[in-house]
């Protein structure tokens, strides 16, 4: 009897692991896979121009990462000059004279399968057109302005009109008066005033042209202002409420009234100045009254920017002053005529030795901004 109990436990325990053993490969094997495919964005060559496969930034990512590339053309892939590679293999493709004929081919990107699903290839493709040389028109004598930070990257679009797409295919080269080739294509505060020299060229021909911009700045100073208000005993001086300049500017000097601000506009110091207009306030609104500051900020090349900022001076309520305790036995001591103390000329003891009305912290908590 305890041979058959012992029997019978192996059985099932055989049974239960073939039963895990089934559902584990049940569940690795219908697992949905995650493969990522993309071919490139369709982009351009030139006629007689191989496709450098590294420029279309193709990948394969997820439960594989590796494929095969494939022409629907006449072209061949290289190395090998074969009409289908390797996904990580492929260096370049040679166009064949059918797809030069028709203007563009497509090159499709086929994934691997998993190992647990030989279905599931994800499939992308390409289009690559090829471009004829446009046409070199290049402006002159023109002027081109620096932006909000006092820089500006040149790019054809500023030198002719209606150039082809893609951009990206012109060749640019611009010199500054100097001479001195200047990197990037960057423009920067040091250009302003200069006489620039580009020269314009294409990728897909050998003809350039030539011309000449000056560089200017356009761009004003940017106002941050603020409305404020404040009770009647705060300062209404730019030096007590703000000046309405960006986080790092600051006031290096004061010169007959304005102010002049540094690192406000980036491609120069700034004149700030500002004129106040008064309009006194009905009592009833609890108002003193409101101050209208038109400021202007001017920079070295003229440019001018205006903002207005409103200032409300509030009256204060004599719920916010405090004032001396009496003298009558009860809060402080009596006076006693044997007692020397400062007095008034009117023989009254002296503020000095009674105390004087205090304006209380309620003067600062109720200032409000708008």
């Amino acid at each position: 009897m305890k041979n058959k109990i012992k029997i019978l436990t192996l059985s099932v325990s055989l049974v239960l692991s073939g039963l895990a053993a089934y559902f584990q490969y049940f569940n690795t094997n219908n697992a949905p896979n995650i493969i990522n495919v993309f071919a490139g964005a369709d982009t351009y060559t030139c006629t007689n121009e191989n496709l450098t496969i590294a420029s279309l930034n193709a990948a394969i990512t997820g439960d594989v990462n590796n494929g095969d590339w494939i022409t629907l053309g006449d072209g061949k892939f290289m190395p090998g000059n074969v009409s289908s590679i390797r996904f990580s293999n492929a260096v370049s493709y040679i166009p064949g004279p059918n797809d030069k004929f028709l203007g563009s081919y497509k090159l499709m990107l086929i994934s691997d399968a998993p190992l647990n699903n030989p279905q599931a290839k994800v499939v992308d493709d390409v289009n690559i057109s090829f471009q004829s040389a446009p046409a070199l028109f290049c402006a002159n004598n023109f002027n081109i302005s620096l932006n909000e930070n006092c820089t500006q990257k040149v790019d054809v679009t500023m030198l002719q009109a209606n150039p082809s797409i893609p951009y990206n295919r012109y060749i640019i080269t611009l010199t500054d008066a100097a001479g001195k080739v200047i990197p990037g294509n960057v423009l920067t505060r040091e250009h302003i005033n200069q006489e620039i020299t580009f020269r314009l060229g294409h990728q897909c021909t050998n003809n350039i042209c030539w011309g000449k911009f000056k560089v200017d700045d356009y761009f004003p100073p940017v106002f941050i202002c603020k409305n404020d208000t404040i009770l009647c005993t705060k300062s209404t001086l730019p030096d007590s409420l703000g000046f309405p300049f960006p986080q790092g500017a600051f006031v290096d000097t004061i010169i007959k009234g304005k102010f002049i601000v540094k690192n406000w506009d980036a491609c120069s110091d700034v004149t700030l100045e500002y004129k106040d207009e008064i309009l006194k306030a009905n009592c009833l609104r609890d108002e003193d009254k409101t101050i209208t500051r038109k400021w202007k900020a001017t920079d070295e090349k003229g440019n001018q920017s205006t903002c207005n900022e409103l200032i409300v001076v509030k009256r204060m309520s004599l719920a916010m002053v405090t004032f001396p305790g009496h003298f009558d036995g009860i809060q402080h001591p009596f006076f006693e005529c044997s007692d020397t103390f400062p007095m008034l000329a009117n023989g009254h003891p002296s503020p000095d030795t009674t105390g004087a009305p205090i304006i209380g912290t309620l003067l600062e908590s109720s200032v409000q901004h708008d």
